[in-house]
């Protein structure tokens, strides 16, 4: 009696101690319903609802046997695009997605025996326990397997989304368009170098990297790729390993792509055909290549890249290409809505998607740009700015003490003063003070030198970062600057709209001497 990988899985959960499975019944594999009888035809959810009854009834009070029973007996078929069972991957989440519900309600002392007891109550509870620590993408991902399994159970939910199943919605909204750019060569980081290190170790994993970098390849597309066969002159054919079996021909479009081509040839296995260590699996080859890539420090937390920036990288090259302006996310400007579609069309065969807008995680769009900057800017206002805070507290003693002669006036500069995100870089503010004509000088009774040197470590107490400031009369004029306004210059505002306005000229020399 044979064991398949759909027993395997719940075995591996129980023996880590992850379950509370009772005895698991084992059937040996096949394709066909128990018994032999024929059925007439119904839908895939109707086949389900069907199997999981066997299941509750071949293992009656037993969550785990019933679990079990109904992976070995129902293949699961692909909710999108061509008719096909889902693979080993997607099926494995659902089911580590049904274990976390039962496991995670066990721990709130909620006892799951059959699957039938399970509520759209427990699904809401389960959800919003996890909502505590995962982000929006994890909690899609386990709502979208879910939302699914009850309708197995024969249960229709009320939910329409994930986001009415969490306390907060907006924990639920996963950002489908990019507004920082994930490039290596966005982050400093030069890929030439990594592969010559990388490549010492395994040319395997360097290999992978320069075509995820040339074509956009996923990792698992370079691990599977037998360069030889997918070599058809003007494009490569990417046939194996492909996500969600969606094969694709990429465009050869230079001679440093022909290059690379050539080169993963030259590499490839003689025999085989295949560009990754003999003996290798795919998964294999997956994990040595992310294991050079964390020994090197090439992580986000480390070095803030990623290998699936290179993807990144590859599409922004063809947007560019196409459309003739850099992609939003590198601060290009939007061109016609005809050539924008062209490029995305492009971009989106050459990575291996079938929707147009999913490119926008890639290459961003200007209106999802403009949006988070304006968003990064009055949130970061907000916090230099917040009521009763040192800051507040220190301009507005400020104020008094200077009196009415002149003003006092501190700006972000920078590209946070355009709403680009910091990335981890320290703020920067400048100071000026000029009096009623806008002229700069130095106030009375106290110098910006000792202004700046007191308002610094404030700063980065209340805001938790660095803080650089230096004094505006000696920015070069085309830096960017965004005005904070303190709650006694907000009432001045008002009265006086000149009072937002960029920062007065530098003075002159003689005007400064007196």
């Amino acid at each position: 009696m044979g064991a398949s990988w759909r027993h395997i899985h719940v075995l591996i959960a129980y023996l880590h101690g992850e379950t509370e499975m009772g005895t698991l019944k084992l059937l040996p594999d096949r394709e066909h319903r128990p018994g032999g009888k024929k059925r007439a035809i119904t839908t895939p959810t109707e086949q389900a609802q069907q199997v999981m009854q066997e299941a509750q009834r071949h293992a009656p009070r037993d969550c785990w046997g019933q679990l079990a029973y109904f992976f070995e007996h129902y293949r699961i078929p692909a909710a999108q695009g061509r008719s096909r069972a889902v693979s080993v991957a997607t099926e494995t989440k659902y089911m580590a997605s049904i274990r976390l519900l039962i496991n995670s309600l066990a721990e709130e002392n909620i006892r799951i025996g059959d699957l039938g007891e399970l509520t759209r109550k427990h699904l809401q509870i389960a959800m919003r326990k996890w909502e505590a620590t995962c982000g929006a993408s994890t909690l899609q991902t386990r709502y979208s397997c879910l939302a699914r399994f009850y309708g197995w159970l024969g249960q229709e939910l009320p939910f329409k989304s994930v986001k009415d199943t969490l306390q907060n919605p907006a924990n639920g909204r996963r950002a489908y368009s990019a507004v920082v750019p994930k490039a290596w060569d966005s982050k400093g980081v030069d890929l030439d170098q990594w592969v010559s290190l990388i490549g010492q170790s395994c040319p395997y994993s360097a290999m992978y990297l320069r075509l995820s970098r040339a074509f956009g390849l996923r990792v698992q597309e370079a691990a599977a790729l037998k360069p030889h066969e997918s070599d058809r002159g003007a494009y490569l054919e990417i046939l194996h390993g492909a996500k969600g079996g969606r094969g694709r021909a990429i465009p050869i479009t230079s001679a440093h792509q022909r290059q690379v081509v050539e080169d993963a040839k030259a590499l490839a296995n003689p025999r085989t055909g295949l560009l990754r260590p003999p003996g290798k699996s795919i998964q294999q080859a997956r994990t040595r290549f992310y294991g050079f890539m964390r020994k090197h420090g090439l992580t986000k937390r480390l070095m803030g890249v990623t290998a699936h920036g290179l993807r990144h990288e590859y599409a922004c090259a063809v947007y560019e290409e196409i459309a003739g302006v850099p992609a939003p996310v590198n601060q290009g400007s939007n061109p016609s809505r005809e050539v924008e579609m062209a490029a995305r069309k492009v971009v989106t065969n050459n990575l291996g998607h079938g929707r147009t807008s999913v490119t926008t995680a890639y290459t961003g769009s200007v209106v999802n740009i403009e949006r988070h900057q304006v968003r990064q800017m009055t949130e970061l206002l907000g916090q230099l700015q917040a009521p009763g805070g040192a800051l507040q507290a220190y301009m507005q003693a400020l104020a008094l003490g200077l009196g009415h002669e002149g003003e006092l006036r501190v700006h972000v500069i920078g590209p946070e003063a355009d709403g680009h995100p910091p990335q981890g870089a320290p703020l920067l503010l400048s100071v000026g003070y000029s009096d009623l004509q806008g002229r700069f000088k130095q106030p009375a009774g106290v110098s910006l030198g000792e202004i700046i040197r007191t308002m610094a470590p404030i700063v980065q107490n209340q805001l938790g970062r660095v803080c650089f400031i230096q004094e505006t009369q000696y920015l070069p004029p085309d830096t960017p600057t965004l005005e904070v306004l303190f709650q006694n210059q907000k009432q001045g505002a008002i009265a006086n709209p000149a009072a937002t306005a960029t920062p007065p000229a530098p003075a002159t020399q003689a005007e400064m001497n007196g």
